[in-house]
């Protein structure tokens, strides 16, 4: 259960799903500023080592899509990647 983020998902994007991001804006522990979707989506990259999409080219700011045409296994290892380096923003 993902009980730590809000879930919208576009019924119009087959095996895609946005994921509300806005409440962990802030400063990442290198001291870098989180101020929008695309900063969020490079943090995760370099940090939860995981690709996600920035929600601004859906005019979705605030929001990361993320696919889900994956194994469960592989969609558990990489949602909790992403919880635990969310987790370490200030």
């Amino acid at each position: 259960m993902l009980e730590w983020v809000e879930i919208t998902v576009a019924p119009i994007w087959e095996h895609n799903a946005l994921f509300s991001i806005e409440s962990f804006y802030g400063i990442a522990p290198d001291g870098t500023e989180l101020k929008n979707s695309e900063d969020i989506t490079l943090y995760l990259l370099k940090n939860a080592h995981v690709a996600v999409v920035p929600g601004f080219g859906f005019e979705a700011e605030g929001y990361i899509r993320i696919s889900y045409a994956a194994s469960m296994e592989q969609l558990e290892r990489g949602l909790k990647q992403i919880k635990d380096a969310l987790s370490e923003i200030k």
